[in-house]
């Protein structure tokens, strides 16, 4: 009896660690996107009458969270992003 080829071994393994990469990325993301719309919600709570705000102050917050959605779009694109900051002006 002639060997058995073991050439699917590499295989079979490579599909695994796609599929635990695929499983690990569908755990992680669907808590931090929820997350991250439920913070933006509380931000846009504030757009009430109880608060005191300009339209600077408006545009910063929407360029903010404006471009942290590019950055993220950008990054699932390959092209590199960048890690900005916020900064509220009076």
């Amino acid at each position: 009896m002639g060997k058995k080829s073991s050439s699917n071994k590499p295989e079979l393994k490579e599909a695994e660690k796609v599929q635990a990469k695929k499983e690990a990325f569908a755990r992680v993301v669907r808590p931090r996107v929820v997350k991250a719309v439920k913070a933006i919600e509380l931000i846009g709570s504030c757009a009430t009458s109880a608060y005191n705000y300009n339209e600077a102050q408006i545009t910063a917050i929407i360029d903010a969270l404006q471009d942290a959605v590019n950055n993220v779009k950008d990054r699932f694109e390959g092209k590199a992003g960048s890690d900005g900051g916020f900064k509220l002006p009076n």
